[in-house]
């Protein structure tokens, strides 16, 4: 896979993992971090290149579960960066 894909891939993972307290799919949530430190060891320190064809060995989410998480990753984004925003505009309220 080109570096893009991993981007790609990373990004999917990232954004449809299950919350912590999703009980439900603890262990695919396990499995999800797994390959995300996979792709990190891969692309970042030199590892072997992991299959491109992963699956969790578990029942996936369902689309609208999936789309739910995304949903639920862009509102938190969406906080950090406002969050970021005060920081940085007190910072610079504080230097003048």
């Amino acid at each position: 896979m080109t570096y893009e894909e991993w981007v790609e891939q990373t990004i999917e993972l990232s954004n449809t993992m299950p919350d912590p307290d999703d009980v439900t799919h603890r262990e695919l949530r396990r499995q999800m971090r797994a390959r995300l430190i996979e792709i990190d060891e891969h692309l970042f320190n030199g590892r072997p290149e992991p299959a491109a064809d992963w699956k969790p060995t578990v029942p996936d989410m369902t689309d609208a579960e999936k789309e739910a998480q995304r949903v639920k990753a862009v509102e938190w984004f969406v906080g950090e960066m406002e969050g970021m925003k005060r920081d940085l505009a007190e910072m610079e309220a504080e230097e003048q």
